[in-house]
């Protein structure tokens, strides 16, 4: 009997947002998906940016049952209730307001991540354990998922994973967005943890039915590394909504406007702000140009420092829906990755998010990163975007220079980045192979 109706999926830590890659993909990924045939397993404070009744209606939030806080970290910080939220109108921002973190917390939460930082210690498994709780095991059971999908980002949650597939016998299913496993190398205690979680890593990957990459960048790296074969799944985009907003003339405005969107941090931080100091000297130079930066929750830290400059602006945060049109306005959209060693690590063989975004817009991408990360070298391949590929000031002045002052090479770049975004990232297409292929792992399992 061939089944039709949706696979039931349990999703773990990530959650359906906007806010970030992980979410982004994750809501795209499984948009128009049967509800009743997806739940939701996250922390407290995800919950804050979850839609209500958008694509899952069936929550459990992790809390003092599953959650231990470590070492001092017990002192400052309140876990919240663990259980069942059901999604309904404002349940989300009812809960949250019982158990948002003050101001005071975070600030400590801050200092504390960045000592441990210096002492190689990953964050996240010193500040906290997880467990599988005997109410937790409950809910899990009534769902009775046909497959377990996991986005995992620490020590933490690769434990948890591996304890609920030994107590459910459920088979797991492993996306990776970045390679997190590969951030930890920093710090005088840097060799002991990256060789506990590498090997933490291992298992759970050996006790995974499939595993899912972000880039063919990340699927050739994983094989290399662990020997496991992976299906390719990246952002998709609603190609007939954002088609329509494509751009279609390539005069540059005055002032000429450049848009960074997306995360500020671990990866991005230290090249963007490269580029705003190159461009602003530009400015100086007699450059009419601003750069606007549309992002949400940026660090402080970041903010002052970005903002020090006359050059730039950061928007207020827009609703999803309408970034079709805020990008296809703009003259240029960039995209940044750090030189540093950490930098590259962490986003070697991603793909970002915003990428099919950015290509679907009709915009001029221009790329400022290393030559031996994936994006560069995709990039290269495909022809899609504007590439400054040197570490330094002038590169980057040379390379924006060029970009502004060719309208041909601007349209040109924008026709091929937009026919690769029709031929790669139509959501139609690849939902139907994701969910195929979720289908098929959650047969075995009941078979």
């Amino acid at each position: 009997m061939v089944r039709t109706s949706d696979p039931k999926v349990l999703i773990l830590f990530e959650t359906f947002h906007l806010n970030s890659g992980g979410g982004i993909t994750l809501t795209n990924l499984f948009k128009n998906w049967d509800k009743a045939s997806i739940a939701n397993s996250t922390f407290s404070y995800a919950l804050n940016d979850c839609f209500n009744n958008q694509i899952c209606l069936k929550y459990y939030s992790f809390g003092s049952s599953e959650i231990k806080n470590n070492h001092f970290y017990r002192i400052f910080f309140n876990i919240g209730v663990s259980g069942e939220i059901v999604a309904k109108l404002n349940s989300f921002n009812e809960y949250n307001k019982r158990n948002k973190p003050s101001t005071f917390f975070s600030t400590i939460k801050l200092y504390i991540k960045s000592i441990l930082n210096i002492f190689g210690f990953e964050t996240n498994s010193f500040s906290y354990s997880l467990r599988v709780s005997p109410e937790y095991l409950a809910w899990v059971k009534e769902f009775n998922p046909d497959v377990i999908y996991a986005q995992p980002s620490s020590k933490a949650t690769c434990l948890f994973i591996e304890e609920l597939h030994k107590k459910t016998r459920i088979p797991i299913v492993l996306h990776i967005m970045d390679d997190w496993i590969l951030t930890y190398r920093n710090g005088l205690f840097n060799k002991l943890m990256n060789s506990q979680i590498h090997e933490i890593f291992l298992k759970l990957l050996n006790s995974s039915r499939a595993l899912f990459t972000i880039s063919e960048g990340m699927r050739n790296a994983y094989k290399e590394r662990y020997g496991k074969e992976s299906m390719i799944f990246h952002n998709t985009i609603d190609i007939d909504n954002w088609k329509s907003f494509a751009k279609k003339k390539f005069e540059l405005g005055d002032p000429i406007r450049i848009l960074y969107a997306g995360r500020i941090g671990i990866g991005t931080y230290h090249s963007l702000l490269e580029v705003v100091k190159a461009a602003e000297e530009l400015a100086f130079e007699g450059c009419n140009l601003k750069i606007h930066i549309q992002s949400l929750n940026i660090d402080e830290r970041y903010k002052k420092k970005l903002l020090t400059s006359g050059i730039v602006k950061i928007n207020t945060p827009v609703d999803y829906q309408k970034l079709p049109l805020i990008f296809s306005s703009y003259d240029i959209l960039l995209i940044p990755i750090d030189f540093s060693k950490k930098g590259k690590q962490f986003l070697k063989y991603s793909m970002p998010t915003k990428v099919p975004e950015f290509m679907i817009s009709g915009t001029p991408i221009c790329i400022y990163a290393p030559t031996d990360v994936y994006l560069h070298k995709h990039a290269i391949e495909h022809k899609w975007a504007y590439i400054i590929g040197e570490n330094s000031k002038e590169a980057i002045k040379k390379g924006l220079n060029e970009l502004m002052s060719n309208q041909k090479l601007r349209a040109g770049l924008s026709a091929r980045a937009y026919k690769y975004a029709l031929d790669n990232y139509d959501e139609k297409k690849i939902r139907s192979k994701f969910k195929n292929a979720l289908m098929d792992i959650g047969s075995l399992h009941n078979s």
